[in-house]
């Protein structure tokens, strides 16, 4: 796996850790792993229809910008969008694995 920055994953056991992490959280972080001073953060979206191709909506920052309350509130404003662009006749299922509604 190439290295991209200093902070690249670059091992298939880094790669499944930071996986796992990410499907604990509910959403990803790219935490300056492609570019330095850049961090993203993605969450999934169920799809508009059952069989539909999965996809995400994304936030990129850059890292300087993003302070405590900033990187906290992101990840709860992008779930509410995704809220917003899933299938209502889906349950929901929270970042740890609760279902609602």
């Amino acid at each position: 796996m190439p290295q991209l920055s200093e902070r690249s994953i670059t091992t298939v056991p880094a790669l499944l850790d930071d996986l796992a992490a990410t499907r604990a959280r509910g959403y990803s972080i790219d935490d300056e792993e492609t570019t330095t001073g850049i961090v993203c953060l993605a969450v999934p979206v169920s799809g508009l229809r059952t069989d539909s191709t999965p996809f995400a909506v994304s936030v990129t920052v850059l890292k300087a910008r993003l302070d405590d309350a900033f990187r906290s509130a992101l990840p709860t404003d992008l779930q509410t969008i995704t809220r917003g662009l899933g299938n209502p006749m889906l349950p929901v299922t929270t970042g740890q694995g609760t279902t609602t509604g």
